[in-house]
Parts: structure tokens; C-alpha cells; sequence
């Protein structure tokens, strides 16, 4: 089963880890995730993308098992 998804709340691997924007410090919005076993036989982990409207600033995070 896949852990990718557009939109919705993370499923976090470990803790929740939501990045603070560099330009304004809010806490950036979530847009989605990528299990990265859906690209690579036997891959392991989840990116995590975020995205920060007010400054068009993204973010990406990787946790894994």
C-alpha cells in the first residue's frame, strides 16, 4: 500500500515535523508526500513538502524507519 497523497494531514514516519518558513516563521502548510517505495524497488521513507503561500518559500523533509 502506498503512502503517497496530494493534500490532507501527513502520516508521519517518526514525530511530526512541520518546517517553520525562513522568511515570516509561521509554521509552512503541508501539500503532500511521496512514499518513496512507489520509485524505488524495496525504498524506504516518506518526503514530506510544504509550502509557505504569504512568501511562495517550499520546504521538503525526509523521515524514515
Amino acid at each position: 500500500m502506498s503512502d503517497s497523497q496530494i493534500g490532507g494531514h501527513p502520516s508521519w514516519v517518526q514525530d511530526a515535523e512541520y518546517p517553520s518558513c525562513p522568511c515570516c516563521g509561521k509554521r509552512m502548510r503541508f501539500i503532500g508526500q511521496i512514499d518513496w517505495a512507489d520509485f524505488v524497488h524495496l525504498g524506504e521513507g516518506i518526503f514530506y513538502m510544504f509550502v509557505c503561500p504569504e512568501d511562495n518559500v517550499t520546504a521538503t523533509l525526509y523521515q524514515q524507519s
